[in-house]
């Protein structure tokens, strides 16, 4: 099946065809977008692109390259992804990498060498790729996808040209998912998922939308238990992986809001009563000191990705539990 690019992605799409164009591609592209936003099948169709036999600025679908590329069995183009899924791009992956670099073009045309995600490169890895962008081959392009960029070293960051995904808005993600998906979405859930087109379906048809409000009602029976269901919480936060720390975050952002009377930009717009409770039942001092608290475990987990999650949520709870006993 072909690639098609998404809505949002047509403004970000003919700036890069006009680089194409003008033949003034940069030998590396850091795609600085988040997952959500459906950067894989922007990247694919830019590959497409590059590979095709007509040359031009739009994939033809057709020719034999094209073919290869839909059975995903095209020589001169390589996904570089970790071998199990999150954990680390090896040092090893980075030279098999290099190496395909250095190698000549199977239809005398570029090779194309995706790194997804860039910043799950150890150590090691992103020093043999800096290496190769330093002195790039010709006729290569190389493409690094990444959620943190800020995780990369800054030596990688500034050899390649950087672009992002410019904010999605509200509008344009309810459209599309009704004339797609002949789904109705709320504002919140919008906002819970960051405005991320994908990640707002995958909220609706993976079943998150219901683990959310489990999430929620879990918290609420902790606080109201003198937080003896720890349990529960942390379980349900562990079944949403990524999502459930993002989301406790955006919750006690929400009581604070409400705790300083800001009655607007909450995220949490159609939970306005179990935040009014909430910020009533907890202290504005711990709410935002455990604030600082998980965000900060957030940052470690991201960094650390093999640090055990459910003791760290645990641990962080039984803080949040002393804290309310203390004041």
């Amino acid at each position: 099946m072909a690639t098609k690019l998404y809505p949002w992605q047509e403004n970000l799409w003919q700036q890069w065809q006009q680089l194409i164009q003008a033949d003034r591609l940069p030998h590396a592209i850091l795609c600085a977008m988040p997952v959500g936003a459906g950067r894989e099948a922007l990247v694919q169709y830019f590959a497409d692109t590059l590979l095709c036999l007509t040359q031009g600025i739009e994939p033809c679908g057709f020719c034999h390259s094209c073919e290869l590329i839909k059975s995903q069995t095209h020589p001169d183009l390589h996904w570089i992804k970790p071998e199990t899924e999150g954990k680390s791009i090896s040092v090893e992956q980075i030279r098999q990498c290099n190496s395909w670099a250095l190698e000549s073009s199977q239809f005398n045309a570029k090779r194309v060498i995706i790194i997804d995600p860039a910043e799950k490169m150890t150590e090691s890895a992103a020093n043999a790729l800096l290496k190769t962008l330093e002195a790039p081959p010709k006729n290569c392009q190389f493409v690094l996808l990444a959620d943190s960029p800020h995780q990369l070293l800054p030596t990688i960051r500034s050899r390649c040209q950087v672009w992002h995904q410019s904010k999605i808005d509200a509008e344009s993600i309810i459209i599309w998912l009704k004339e797609t998906e002949n789904l109705s979405v709320s504002m919140q859930s919008i906002a819970l998922n960051d405005s991320l087109p994908l990640a707002v379906k995958s909220f609706y048809q993976d079943k998150k939308q219901a683990l959310h409000k489990q999430l929620l009602s879990d918290f609420e029976s902790c606080v109201k238990s003198d937080f003896c269901q720890t349990a529960d919480v942390v379980k349900t936060v562990l079944k949403l992986e990524n999502e459930g720390l993002t989301w406790l975050s955006y919750l006690l952002a929400d009581i604070q809001k409400r705790q300083m009377g800001v009655m607007q930009s909450w995220v949490h717009c159609d939970e306005i009563k179990l935040i009014e409770s909430l910020a009533k039942t907890l202290s504005s001092n711990v709410v935002y000191k455990q604030y600082i608290a998980l965000n900060s475990l957030q940052e470690q987990l991201d960094s650390f990705p093999g640090l055990n999650k459910e003791l760290l949520l645990t641990q962080w709870i039984f803080e949040f539990t002393g804290e309310l006993s203390v004041n």
